[in-house]
Formats: structure tokens, C-alpha cells, sequence
């Protein structure tokens, strides 16, 4: 759970996170990377309880289920705004044409 805080931390937020209309900026590219690290973390530790499931105490794997949940949540929170403002911008831009027709 600490690794998840700590991306937390380091994510950019603000406008310069969620523009869509210019190349990436680096508090984008930024945030990409701590969502592609946590989506592998997690993917890994699912996989390892998976595969350990039968000799694993219930309350371990508990735990583990947990961080995950928390992988998840962070993930979602770093693409939810972008992923907003795509939709933002597409909804402008379809405006603006039937604008001109």
C-alpha cells in the first residue's frame, strides 16, 4: 500500500495533466508510466497469488486482494481525467461541426 501512496504522490494534475489537443507533456508521460508500473505490479501479485492460492492463509490473501483493489483505484484515478478530457474534446469538436453545416 505504501507503493501505491508513494504513485500517488507522484502524479501531475492540473491542466497540464489532462490537455489532449497537444503532443503529451511531461507530467503526462509521467503519469502514464506510474499507471503502466502499477498495472504491472498488479497483474504480477495477481498472478502470484494465483498460482500460491492453496498455500496461502486466508487473511494473506485478504491483504493481497486489498493492495489490489488499491492498484485499481489508482490506476482509475490517473486515467480518469484524461479520459474526460478526450471526452470533452470530441464532444467540442462535434459540436463545432454541426456549427458550420
Amino acid at each position: 500500500q505504501l507503493f501505491y501512496l508513494k504513485g500517488e504522490q507522484m502524479l501531475s494534475v492540473g491542466g497540464e495533466a489532462t490537455q489532449v489537443i497537444e503532443p503529451p507533456t511531461a507530467g503526462q508521460m509521467l503519469n502514464v508510466s506510474v499507471a503502466n508500473i502499477v498495472y504491472y505490479l498488479m497483474n504480477q501479485v495477481r498472478r502470484v497469488v494465483t498460482n500460491m492460492a492453496s498455500s496461502l492463509p486466508a487473511t494473506s490473501t485478504g491483504e493481497l486482494n486489498k493492495s489490489l483493489a488499491n492498484a485499481d483505484s489508482l490506476t482509475r484515478q490517473i486515467l480518469a481525467p484524461l479520459v474526460a478530457s478526450i471526452q470533452d474534446s470530441i464532444e467540442a469538436i462535434i459540436l463545432t461541426i454541426h456549427q458550420e453545416d
